[in-house]
């Protein structure tokens, strides 16, 4: 879960140019669990979970472009976060019997304290939108710089059994570019239709997907329709999201997850609003 707060100031320079800034608080709380493996040990060996919150600092830009009444160009820029969580829980529990359990002294479970810091991606946002006479055509590009998110590490503090080692778990995302169509066609001046559709590839390369960050190329298909009652406004909007199957085979002797990852998503959204 995360909390974003986002003061902003625009300035309208002109009749072609506005432009806007601002800064990002984040308050974020994270869940990291992680299950070591060793072939020449058993299989897996107990289960550890890190459990915390932390906050980020950063910065958000936006120009907006009027050079014909009925085209807008815009570009927005939002900075990247680092996350950092201290001071959090870590639960180890033996999952594996006596083997795992020797780990810990004899004991099935060990508590102690730990941190992480969780690098999230800078993002940018080209979008153009064209209105002819009823109808709004736009078409958006948006960059993720995922290359910050090149490897997940775990710090535990000392008090722990001597096998508990600080881990680093490389990621090595990629960046990637999502792209946008959709258009509004305002059938009165109460009431407008909306169609949309999104590509939005995976940044994560097959070599170090695991279970606790799956993910692959997705397509959303959007539709929606707003209806204006004097100071009112009503939005209705559905999506499905496909998320295309994908299967990995990563596993080595010590790290790495065979397996393969399906589903999809139906989202539904209602906005009421009131402009005084």
């Amino acid at each position: 879960m995360t909390i974003v707060v986002n003061p902003t100031v625009a300035w309208k320079v002109n009749e072609v140019l506005s432009i806007g800034a601002g800064i990002d608080f984040m308050y974020g709380t994270a869940i990291l669990e992680k299950t070591p493996f060793s072939l020449g040990l058993g299989g897996n060996l107990y289960n550890s979970k890190l459990e915390g919150n932390g906050d980020a600092w950063g910065y958000n830009l936006g120009v907006l472009l009027t050079p014909l009444k009925d085209l807008k160009v815009g570009f927005s820029y939002r900075s990247p976060f680092s996350l950092e969580v201290k001071d959090g829980d870590v639960e180890i529990r033996n999952i594996n019997g006596p083997t795992s359990a020797t780990f810990f002294g004899g004991a099935t479970s060990f508590d102690t304290k730990g941190s992480a810091t969780i690098n999230m991606p800078a993002t940018a946002t080209l979008g153009v939108a064209y209105t002819v006479n009823r109808l709004t055509l736009e078409v958006d590009a948006d960059w993720t710089f995922w290359h910050s998110f090149h490897s997940l590490d775990i710090n535990i503090k000392d008090e722990r059994p001597p096998v508990l080692v600080d881990t680093s778990t490389a990621k090595n995302w990629k960046d990637v570019v999502a792209l946008h169509v959709g258009g509004e066609y305002r059938v009165t001046d109460p009431l407008a239709l909306r169609l949309g559709f999104r590509y939005d590839p995976t940044p994560v390369p097959a070599e170090t997907m695991g279970p606790e960050l799956p993910d692959a190329d997705k397509l959303y298909y959007t539709v929606g329709a707003g209806y204006k009652l004097r100071n009112w406004t009503f939005d209705l909007a559905y999506m499905y999201v496909d998320k295309k199957d994908r299967t990995v085979n990563n596993q080595t002797a010590s790290a790495g997850f065979n397996g393969t990852w399906t589903g999809d998503a139906h989202l539904v959204a209602l906005d009421v609003g009131y402009k005084f």
